[in-house]
């Protein structure tokens, strides 16, 4: 219930991440991603396989860029800031995450 004179918000889409300092590991733990931080290029490092997403997300949670099967990527476009990396397995669903810091 609101009056005419209450404010109404309405959020919708909204995904809540850990703390900015985590990482989140469901089943590949053993992935490493370099340099952090970056200017040009993040590796990718032991991929349990070469069927995978990358997915890079800005600090609001929207997606600015997508590779599939690419151990190396091209951030050099991307605004200096602080994004998290999603690597999933498309096989087996398993998700890894982490902050990475871009120069």
């Amino acid at each position: 219930w609101a009056s005419s004179h209450d404010p109404i918000f309405f959020i919708d889409d909204i995904e809540v991440r850990q703390g900015i300092n985590s990482s989140r590991d469901y089943g590949m733990s053993d992935i490493h991603v370099f340099p952090n931080p970056t200017s040009t290029h993040l590796s990718v490092n032991d991929l349990p396989t070469t069927n995978f997403k990358a997915q890079i997300f800005d600090s609001f949670g929207r997606l600015v860029k997508a590779s599939f099967h690419e151990s190396e990527i091209d951030v050099s476009q991307l605004p200096a800031a602080t994004y998290w990396i999603r690597i999933e397995d498309l096989k087996s669903n398993k998700v890894w995450e982490e902050k990475f810091v871009k120069i």
